[in-house]
Order: C-alpha cells, then sequence, then structure tokens
C-alpha cells in the first residue's frame, strides 16, 4: 500500500512522501487484512489547513477512501473525506488536496 501511494505526483521529481515532507508513517498492511490503512503527517500549503491524511483499505470494495485531518492540540477535524479511489488515482488525489496547484 505505502509502494501505491509514494509515486511521483503530476510534474514532481520527487516521490509523494518527500516532497510533502510527510512523516511519522504509521501503516498496517497485512495481507488480507481488512483493516488496512496508512496514515502520515504532511506538511501542506492549501487552505484549510490539512496536516494529516490517512488512507483506507475498503476491503469489501477493493477501493480507497481517504481522510484528510487538520489536528492542532487536542482540536482534531475532518476537514475533507473522499471514498471509492483506485490505487492509481491515489497519490494525484493526496497531491492535489494538500499542495496549491
Amino acid at each position: 500500500m505505502i509502494k501505491q501511494i509514494n509515486q511521483y505526483p503530476p510534474k514532481e521529481s520527487l516521490r509523494l512522501f518527500p516532497a510533502l515532507n510527510a512523516r511519522d508513517i504509521v501503516y498496517q498492511d497485512r495481507k488480507g487484512d481488512k483493516n488496512a490503512f496508512v496514515q502520515f503527517k504532511v506538511t501542506g500549503d492549501k487552505s484549510p489547513k490539512i496536516n494529516k491524511v490517512r488512507v483506507i483499505y475498503d476491503y469489501g470494495m477493493d477501493l480507497y477512501n481517504i481522510e484528510f485531518w487538520y489536528i492542532r492540540g487536542t482540536q482534531h477535524k475532518i476537514v475533507k473525506k473522499i471514498n471509492g479511489l483506485y490505487n492509481d488515482q491515489l497519490t494525484k488525489t493526496i497531491w492535489r488536496n494538500v499542495v496549491i496547484v
């Protein structure tokens, strides 16, 4: 799952994680696991501010869901949620929602 996400965004020379300065990457990705996910902190410049991304694998549909979060102190807020993405759409979708293009 990490390999599918960490591709080259459109017109970028860096892979997604270095381009977004992704850190604190946490994942649960065992073969056949119905609760597989990858989450990471980012440094984005788009408004509203997004500083955490969580990609969740929907085992039943064989698709991915993405949650964009803003977390500061005790304030936790889902800024945007996108459901039903194929694996080849992940990198471009994350890039467009975190970075001003």
